[in-house]
């Protein structure tokens, strides 16, 4: 079988129509399955794969030679979906079609593929591109470990061990948001479930529009398509600045923008720090000591992040994604409080990269046995708690003595217990439906007992001291 990128130099220096089609007819099933995970529409579906393979067509002379490229196929179809999804919904914003989100959360009777199905693609999306393209070879497209090795440039040994590497990574991801499940059974789902069979006629509608010959793509697809080049082209400058203009400035601060490095002379706090719309401001990576003017505030859009006047726990807590009160400190933490904004791509791993560089500090995962409260239900139509309405759109209030969430989950009540009672709270109600939920207290007696009085008479709840084997993230000195 002729190799991907000796069919991709044959039709960059031959122009050959053939090579071209082989390419398209070889890799259309991993690129519209992935594109339709992501956009969950066979038309658009087709749409993306379209404009994917467009893409491909405009950058084929650029790839350097041992590109493995069904992983490229693969990662250009995640930006390409992207796109494709945002410029829909500015399509149905401007239309004022209603439009649902996607279910949150599975039902119990829900299957393990249905729960990773939404989750598959973000878990992939964190893996590096040498992990992720030896699991698309071997699990997307079923390749043996020597084939993935040959494409990889690597012995199968090796091969082996990358692949294991990157799916024990996708079993922690998912088991993190709920998925609970074995690396065997994950293999096994992805290699069965992930790839579907595109419209037959497809192909070959793909390999005439990408040669720009014979029919005309319609408009949407352009927009698409440009919009993509666009994305990966700054997609790419960012990584390449993160990682070769990492640069420290003043007072321990980085702030990384993409074509440029900001000095703090002309980081305006105005735009920066009072902003309202995170997703309009530059890719801006920023850990400091708070500043004198620094007000508390915090927003969040997507993996956009900005806190000012925060502890060093909520650094922490967002670069990890885990509570601070599931921390183990085997060193002294920094003092003060901190402000930090981060609205690069992957700003949860830049964020961890800045920790490490300012403050020679690390966390690392690692499950034991801790003191902790069980969240147990006694009994339904208790006055706090009551069915949600509208979309599942969770949103929350904490205040001394009281708490109120909006469209949200037991779960979520148990992670604002956490907060109040400032130890693990683990959610053993079962329950995944959506509720409005109120509890209030005496703010002067935040006691155990005080507490579950409230739960159980408002809420119908209780709290169970227990000990029970949770993951936690243990912070220490870099070596």
């Amino acid at each position: 079988m002729t190799d991907d990128m000796d069919l991709v130099r044959a039709y960059v220096q031959e122009h050959s129509e053939h090579a071209f089609e082989t390419l398209v007819s070889r890799h259309v099933d991993l690129v519209y399955s992935t594109a339709l995970r992501q956009v969950r529409d066979s038309h658009l579906a087709e749409e993306v794969a379209q404009a994917v393979f467009i893409v491909l067509a405009r950058k084929a002379a650029g790839l350097p030679a041992g590109t493995a490229l069904s992983g490229w196929l693969y990662r250009t179809t995640r930006f390409v979906s992207a796109d494709a999804l945002k410029i829909a919904r500015r399509r149905q914003a401007r239309e004022q079609e209603a439009h649902m989100q996607s279910t949150l959360i599975s039902s119990e009777a829900e299957n393990i593929w249905e729960k990773m199905l939404p989750l598959l693609d973000e878990a992939m999306a964190q893996l590096r591109d040498k992990d992720r393209n030896a699991v698309v070879l071997r699990f997307f497209e079923n390749k043996s470990l020597r084939e993935v090795g040959d494409v990889l440039g690597l012995e199968e040994r090796t091969a082996q061990k990358r692949i294991h590497r990157a799916v024990e990574k996708l079993r922690s991801y998912l088991s993190k948001r709920g998925v609970g499940t074995t690396a065997a059974i994950i293999t096994g789902l992805v290699s069965a479930n992930s790839i579907q069979a595109a419209p037959v006629a497809l192909a070959k509608t793909i390999s005439i529009a990408a040669r720009g010959k014979g029919v005309a793509v319609v408009s949407s697809t352009s927009v698409i398509v440009e919009s993509a080049l666009k994305t990966m082209a700054w997609a790419k400058a960012k990584i390449a600045l993160l990682v070769g203009l990492g640069t420290v400035i003043a007072s321990s601060t980085v702030v990384v923008a993409i074509n440029q490095v900001i000095p703090p002379s002309e980081v305006k706090p105005e735009s920066v720090w009072t902003s309202k719309r995170l997703d309009l401001l530059p890719p801006l990576l920023i850990v400091r000591s708070t500043e004198p003017e620094s007000v508390a505030a915090s927003a969040r859009v997507g993996e956009l992040f900005r806190k000012q006047r925060a502890p060093f726990t909520a650094l922490l807590e967002t670069a990890y994604g885990i509570s601070p009160r599931r921390m183990v400190f085997s060193t002294a933490m920094p003092v003060g409080h901190f402000d930090f904004l981060a609205t690069v791509h992957n700003s949860r791993a830049a964020l961890r990269s800045e920790i490490v560089k300012q403050f020679h500090l690390v966390g690392r995962e690692e499950t034991r046995i801790v003191d902790c409260l069980l969240l147990t239900r006694e009994s339904t139509g208790a006055p706090g708690i009551r069915p949600a309405k509208g979309l599942p759109n969770t949103s929350g209030i904490l205040s001394p003595g009281r708490f109120e969430i909006i469209n949200g989950t037991l779960q979520n009540c148990s992670r604002t217990l956490e907060d109040v009672l400032k130890q693990p709270v683990i959610d053993r109600t079962g329950s995944e439906e959506w509720f409005h939920i109120e509890l209030n207290w005496n703010p002067h007696d935040q006691s155990l007992a005080t507490v579950n009085l409230a739960l159980h008479e408002q809420l119908g709840l209780k709290l169970v001291p227990s000990r029970e084997p949770i993951q936690m993230l243990i912070v220490e000195k870099t070596k």
